[in-house]
């Protein structure tokens, strides 16, 4: 039986905001498409829109309350993960683990305690920004490309003592540039795809690539169509050609999933959800082989938040 460690979905902000729970739903993700899996990993996101302004980290707070509420509700079957010890146990009990991510950092309110606060809170991984300028950083929507603040460059240096993983995704050209010459941790790239093959602005040109592998990184592969493709429909030779190119330009150890599943709207043709990525697997398997495989479908993002999470609350 195969396991997965997924670095990004949105589906506790997808539930909170319209309802349903975890266990079962109409969802990319759910714990019973999840149990196709042998003990995964899924990486939440916080991600709130703009009708929040002004009361991000409170908001962020309340969803972040709901997790908490669902894996009290379904402990049986999923726990939440603070470091790579917790993984461990969830797995030797067959639970799925759950992560906590914060999708844009407004919700520090341009506070290094309220970082502080959201580790405390289960943080694990930040993602900088959406896709546009705040506190920390300019993303890439923004049309004058002001980089990383000094602010982005405060948080940077606390999220590297606290060990809580830097996301690049969604960061400007010269935001990823500032972070990655400052970090003194590997970042990775939770959900985005090569440029090469696909050029959405949101994907990773091929020095940004090399970049997140020569500091240790990993790259989530994304399964929005049009970051897969420019063709109508994406299907599951799109997902292998990013996979190929990338594994081509930085080797095995730097790519992983990052599906973003229920923070898009279609998907790729025959993969509905994440119990669908089953599909995926022979494709892989037959591209690099087992061993290989197995490390872009689950231990790469293990090792890495391995070496960043390393505290057991």
């Amino acid at each position: 039986m195969y396991t997965l460690f997924d670095t990004h979905c949105d589906t506790i902000s997808a539930l909170f905001k319209n309802g349903g729970n975890l266990f079962e739903n109409n969802c990319h993700i759910s714990i019973k498409k999840l149990s196709v899996f042998k003990a995964p990993v899924q990486v939440f996101a916080v991600w709130l829109d703009k009708s929040n302004a002004g009361n991000y980290c409170c908001a962020a707070k309340n969803v972040i309350n709901f997790y908490y509420n669902q894996l009290e509700k379904y402990r049986l079957y999923i726990s939440h993960a603070n470091s790579a010890a917790d993984i461990i146990k969830n797995k030797n009990e067959n639970k799925i683990s759950g992560i906590l991510a914060l999708e844009g950092g407004e919700p520090l309110e341009g506070s290094l305690e309220k970082l502080r606060e959201f580790y405390n809170l289960g943080v694990r991984i930040l993602t900088f920004t959406w896709n546009n300028k705040n506190e920390l950083a300019s993303g890439i929507n923004d049309e004058k490309d002001g980089g990383l603040s000094d602010f982005g460059a405060q948080v940077t240096a606390l999220a590297n003592k606290l060990g809580i993983i830097i996301d690049v995704s969604h960061l400007s050209p010269q935001s990823f540039k500032d972070v990655t010459q400052i970090t003194k941790c590997a970042v990775i790239a939770s959900h985005s795809n090569a440029f090469s093959i696909c050029p959405n602005k949101r994907n990773l040109t091929n020095s940004q690539i090399l970049k997140i592998a020569e500091l240790g990184g990993v790259i989530g592969l994304n399964l929005y169509p049009p970051f897969l493709t420019e063709k109508a429909k994406a299907a599951v030779s799109d997902i292998a050609n990013h996979a190929r190119h990338i594994v081509k330009l930085a080797g095995t150890d730097c790519l992983g999933f990052g599906c973003d599943f229920d923070g898009i709207e279609k998907t790729p043709e025959g993969v509905k959800g994440a119990d669908d990525l089953l599909k995926v697997i022979p494709v892989f398997e037959s591209l690099f082989g087992k061993e290989a495989a197995r490390k872009i479908l689950h231990e790469n993002f293990m090792r890495l938040f391995g070496e960043i999470c390393r505290i057991t609350k």
